[in-house]
C-alpha cells in the first residue's frame, strides 16, 4: 500500500508484483478492489498498482460536487504515473476510461506506451448512460443497485458517484481519438447494456493504432465474466504492442 500526495489529499494505492509498470484504473463506483483477481494474476510478470481515486476509502473523499470533475481525476491519475520509474500500461474500464482520456488530452502520450480501453466511451451521449436520475437522492438508489448487478465491492462513496455522473455524463473526446498515437486495444461484451458495443466499435475505428475486440455474451464487466481470460488478453497485447 501506498499514499500519493496530490493537490487535492492523500491518494491510496495497491502495490503488487515487479517488472514493467501496468496501472489499473477502476469505474465509476468502483474501488481498487475491482481489479484484485486481475492484479493477482499480473504480479509474477508486471508491477501492478491499483490506485482508489479521489471519493473512496482510504483516498480522500471531498464533499462538494465541483470536486469531482474529470479534470480533477486526470490530475489525481497524473500524481500515480509520476511516481513510476517508466512508462505505463494503461488498463482503464468504464469511467476510467473517461479519466485515461482526459489525461491524453491534457498530456499526451506522456509516461503511457500503451492502453486498454474495456466497457468505455469517448462519448456517453444517450445510450452510454450509467445513470439516468436527476437529482442525487435518485442517482444514489441507482447506484446502489447498480453496484450489486456488477458485484462490486467495496464502492464509492454515494455523493461521489452522483457528483461524478453529474459530471461525467457530458463528457466528449470524439476529437481526440485521431490525434492518440499509442497502441491501444478495445475490448468491449457484445451484451453490454452499460456502454452499447456501438462505443467500443467506435472507438477502435477512430483511434489509429487500436484493435478490437468483443466478447461474445459478455456483459459490462470483463474482468468478472472471465478473469482469466482477461489476464491473458493483457498479458499478450503488453508483449506485442
Amino acid at each position: 500500500m501506498t499514499m500519493i500526495n496530490t493537490r487535492g489529499g492523500q491518494l491510496h494505492c495497491a502495490c503488487s508484483g515487479s517488472g514493467p509498470p501496468v496501472v489499473l484504473l477502476h469505474g465509476i463506483q468502483g474501488t481498487s478492489a475491482v481489479w484484485d483477481t486481475v492484479a493477482f494474476g499480473l504480479s509474477d510478470e508486471y508491477t501492478v498498482i491499483t490506485p482508489d481515486l479521489r471519493g473512496r476509502s482510504p483516498s480522500f473523499i471531498p464533499s462538494e460536487p465541483r470536486d469531482y470533475t474529470l479534470d480533477l481525476f486526470a490530475e489525481d491519475f497524473r500524481c500515480v504515473l509520476d511516481m513510476l520509474d517508466e512508462p505505463a500500461l494503461v488498463v482503464a474500464w468504464s469511467m476510467g476510461g473517461l479519466v485515461l482520456l482526459e489525461h491524453l488530452e491534457q498530456h499526451g502520450s506522456e509516461r503511457i506506451n500503451a492502453a486498454v480501453l474495456t466497457g468505455t466511451t469517448a462519448f456517453p451521449g444517450t445510450d452510454a448512460q450509467w445513470f439516468t436520475g436527476s437529482t442525487v437522492e435518485s442517482i444514489t438508489d441507482e447506484a446502489i443497485a447498480r453496484a450489486r448487478m456488477l458485484q462490486l465491492a467495496p464502492v464509492a462513496e454515494p455523493h461521489a458517484v452522483a457528483a461524478t455522473w453529474w459530471h461525467a455524463r457530458d463528457a466528449d473526446y470524439r476529437a481526440l481519438l485521431p490525434t492518440v498515437t499509442i497502441p491501444m486495444l478495445i475490448a468491449h461484451g457484445t451484451a453490454d447494456n452499460e456502454c452499447p458495443p456501438t462505443h467500443g466499435e467506435f472507438l477502435a475505428e477512430h483511434l489509429p493504432r487500436a484493435r478490437l475486440d468483443m466478447w461474445p455474451e459478455a456483459g459490462h464487466n470483463l474482468m468478472n465474466h472471465d478473469s482469466s481470460r482477461f489476464i491473458q488478453m493483457i498479458r499478450e497485447f503488453a508483449t506485442h504492442s
